[in-house]
């Protein structure tokens, strides 16, 4: 009723949320500066910092396919900035408010919709006959978000601001504007034994090799997976092999029975972040293939720290898969866990 109701009346104001940066990131920047007073280029890219850029072909929030440049905040950052009325004809409202609001929206079997933050701040009381253009401050301090912003398969996390002016219809002609933002936290590197991976793949008679990489814990920033494949036995025409990031994201329903919480996983689903072709034929008996890849080369939106449990709702996990395709269109492969953190924005 709402939206038919805006496309015939056109709204007397609309409303513009400008943002501050995030001060953290400034702070880094400007640090990394003063290191490299006479590098152009490097003060161009920590410029970029500021912000992060995501296409999402799977946008739920009606941006499919489009590119969207959003600020970016580590989780201890104030929101702050300014709201923009530009009045184009003369209105009446009961007040203005701005929230800061974080939520998970599920799309298993229906729309469900998780508010984990919301904050609420006044901006304006009532007002009669605004015919000029206004300004109003704003600022969130001191608020903890603390989980990443997230875009998967089956679930968001999103924090968004929403600007409402209330008018005497109550919601139905009420005007709203949702700018949406892009958290980040930082955690420290994991403290366990980083042992490395190793393991086979193999088919008795067929192939067999082994696969190593050198560590468990990636940095999201600086992370580069380094490992090699060596190969006792090719029985067989490898047409290629890929070595993926594939990220799995597994929905939990949490039942509470006498106290205590029971996780029951609902949903896992999987997509492949990127994919890399690290052999062009079949290698020789013995030989080794080195393997590098480094994080950078997925968008970076697509990438959070590895998370257990994502406020009792969602877990997300990444894992280092290899697959084997020969000239038959046959598959070998193997996967394993790795451990991702952000030690960096």
């Amino acid at each position: 009723m709402k939206k038919l109701l805006n496309s015939v009346i056109r709204p007397p104001c609309t409303i513009d949320i400008q943002l501050n940066p995030s001060e953290t990131i400034q702070q880094e920047i400007q640090q990394s500066n003063n290191n490299t007073t006479n590098n152009k280029f490097n003060k161009i890219n920590n410029n970029n910092k500021l912000t992060i850029q995501l296409q999402d072909p799977n946008d739920q929030f009606g941006n499919e396919n489009i590119l969207q440049t959003l600020y970016r905040y580590d989780r201890s950052d104030p929101i702050s900035g300014k709201v923009i009325l530009k009045v184009e004809k003369p209105f009446d409202h009961q007040g203005i408010t701005i929230e800061l609001i974080g939520e998970i929206v599920s799309y298993v079997d229906s729309r469900q919709v998780s508010t984990f933050l919301s904050l609420s701040k006044d901006l304006c009381g009532n007002m009669q006959n605004v015919t000029h253009d206004m300004e109003y401050q704003f600022s969130f301090q001191q608020i903890e978000k603390e989980w990443d912003s997230y875009r998967g398969i089956n679930i968001d996390l999103r924090y968004y601001l929403k600007v409402t002016i209330q008018r005497s219809m109550g919601k139905i002609n009420s005007i709203e504007k949702e700018q949406e933002i892009w958290i980040q936290k930082r955690t420290p590197k994991p403290t366990g034994n980083d042992t490395g991976i190793g393991m086979e793949v193999g088919l008795e008679g067929i192939v067999l090799l082994s696969i190593k990489y050198d560590n468990i814990y990636h940095s999201l920033k600086t992370g580069c997976i380094l490992g090699e494949l060596q190969f006792f036995l090719v029985n067989v025409k490898i047409d290629k092999a890929e070595v993926s990031i594939i990220r799995k994201e597994t929905l939990i329903n949490n039942n509470t029975i006498l106290g205590n919480t029971n996780n029951i996983n609902l949903n896992e689903e999987q997509e492949v972040l990127g994919k890399f072709e690290v052999i062009d034929g079949t290698p020789a008996k013995d030989e080794i293939v080195p393997v590098r890849i480094y994080l950078n080369a997925i968008p970076e939106w697509k990438l959070t720290s590895t998370c257990e449990n994502c406020n009792q709702k969602f877990s997300i996990k990444y894992f280092i898969h290899l697959a084997l395709c020969d000239v038959k269109g046959r598959r070998f492969f193997k996967q394993k866990e790795i451990i991702l953190y952000r030690d960096q924005l």
